[in-house]
């Protein structure tokens, strides 16, 4: 990651907490024993397409990508980081964060739980993947949109 000054981080959090999403997804995968792994995943989406560019700049993370228009709305983008980049961002931002600082702690504790840089073939012990379980789930009621 790029150094970035202290109002640059707070800048940042500032968006992330207006247009950003944690995120922790359950995805298939036939190489895990139990079929599924779980995902972290940090995004941005705005339809200034320069203040994501800036972001990606500023930070050195990421990627923009051109989000699929959905009709009777304006184009919009995304900024997206990877696990590793969600890593190396959220603490930085976390101080400045407000709305979604209860999302970015889940994540952090989400990401404490990764073993970086296994073999394949490693199997992750049944406490961790049930603590994921319960990271995920607490994610998903975190960011419930209606009414319950």
């Amino acid at each position: 990651m790029n150094l970035i000054s202290e109002t640059d981080k707070s800048y940042i959090a500032g968006l992330v907490d207006g247009e950003g999403c944690f995120n922790i997804y359950k995805m298939k995968n036939k190489s895990c024993k139990r079929g599924y792994t779980f995902v972290g995943r940090m995004f941005v989406t705005n339809c200034d397409l320069n203040a994501l560019v800036e972001m990606r700049e500023l930070t050195g993370l990421g990627s923009v990508r051109k989000r699929t228009p959905q009709a009777g709305r304006k184009q919009s983008y995304n900024w997206d980081l990877s696990v590793l980049e969600v890593k190396e961002i959220v603490p930085h931002i976390f101080p400045y964060m407000r709305i979604k600082k209860r999302q970015a702690e889940l994540m952090m504790s989400f990401l404490n739980t990764h073993q970086w840089g296994r073999r394949k073939g490693f199997v992750l012990e049944d406490s961790v993947v049930e603590s994921r379980k319960n990271m995920y789930d607490s994610m998903a009621s975190l960011n419930f949109r209606g009414v319950r």
